[in-house]
């Protein structure tokens, strides 16, 4: 068979465009393949206590970047991957849970090997409450008083302070861990402060000093009347104040008795033992302990009476409330007795 040149040459064409092709496929091949095979490594990045997918049902604590060795790429922001953590604000990526802050939202990021970076946060202030509650006066019980709102860090502290109440005493109380969701609350009790109501009398038989809490009201028995011959009884004073039913104790006290003295004389021995005096109404008669016969004289604030007998009288209308000396001397042959007395006038 005769091949014509036409038909070769169309063959030849036809082969010469078959192996273009086949060489263009293998340059193109040959260039992706270096392309693909260039080096890449993983960023690990970690929630570090938050989350990407923003709700607790369906929680990723990781994502993984695929990035070229030793060329610069942009790490997503925090609103891009969804990232997120209660209470608190994304303050970067460090390369340790609790490290320094290395790379922020966004910023570019180069590196030659696998790396895992920490999502640095820094809490938002929640709000506490501190709770303030007194002792109850008819039990031990406690009433709260008032209630604070403050605020503090998630995870730290509290800062509760106790106030000042009249006639309370704060005990003591521990600081709780606040929490991120407004649930912390600071209890701090008060106790009633305990006072002693103290008596005092120059007469008469005062009462037994007692305790009361912060707010007990004085009843009847607390405040009794006494009674002393001569005297009438006026109340209890405290701080110039009378003091009576219904007085509230709020701090430590001394009740005392004041009295008024009645009209009339008072007598008292101040010296000698060998006279007696026998006094009634304002007739003073004074009997010597031994026989004989006697001389008598009297003397009333060191002036002489007229009285030279055992028997004086002392009229004491008009005399002014207060202290006088009486003194009777008895005499005999041998014999010299002497006695003085302080008599007291009554009187306002």
């Amino acid at each position: 068979m005769t091949i014509s040149k036409s038909w070769f040459s169309y063959l030849a064409r036809v082969f010469a465009l078959s192996l273009c092709t086949v060489l263009l496929l293998n340059f193109v091949s040959c260039s992706d393949s270096s392309t693909s095979q260039e080096p890449k490594i993983k960023i690990i990045l970690d929630a570090n206590g938050g989350s990407f997918s923003g709700t607790t049902e369906t929680t990723e604590t990781t994502k993984t970047l695929l990035i070229k060795k030793n060329q610069a790429a942009s790490l997503p922001t925090a609103d891009e991957l969804g990232l997120s953590c209660t209470n608190h604000n994304f303050t970067g990526w460090a390369k340790s849970q609790q490290g320094t802050v290395e790379y922020n939202d966004g910023t570019d990021i180069t590196s030659s090997t696998d790396l895992t970076l920490y999502a640095q946060w820094q809490g938002v202030d929640s709000t506490y409450t501190v709770k303030h509650l007194l002792q109850n006066f008819a039990d031990d019980g406690y009433t709260e008083e008032a209630a604070e709102q403050k605020t503090g860090t998630p995870g730290t502290q509290t800062a509760a302070a106790a106030k000042t109440y009249e006639g309370f005493t704060a005990k003591t109380f521990e600081q709780e861990t606040i929490q991120d969701d407004g649930s912390t609350v600071v209890e701090i009790y008060y106790d009633r402060n305990t006072y002693t109501v103290s008596y005092s009398s120059e007469y008469g038989e005062p009462p037994e000093s007692k305790t009361a809490k912060y707010g007990y009201v004085l009843e009847t028995e607390d405040i009794p009347d006494l009674s002393e011959t001569n005297y009438s009884f006026k109340g209890w004073y405290a701080d110039g104040i009378s003091i009576a039913e219904g007085y509230i104790v709020k701090k430590d006290i001394t009740l005392t008795a004041q009295w008024r003295s009645q009209t009339g004389f008072i007598v008292t021995l101040m010296t000698g033992t060998d006279i007696t005096i026998t006094e009634d109404s304002n007739t003073f008669t004074a009997t010597p302990s031994f026989a004989g016969t006697y001389t008598y004289t009297w003397y009333l604030n060191e002036v002489q009476q007229s009285s030279t007998t055992n028997m004086f009288t002392l009229d004491t209308t008009g005399m002014a409330p207060g202290y006088y000396t009486l003194t009777v001397t008895a005499v005999s042959d041998s014999i010299q007795s002497t006695s003085s007395y302080q008599i007291t006038i009554l009187g306002e």
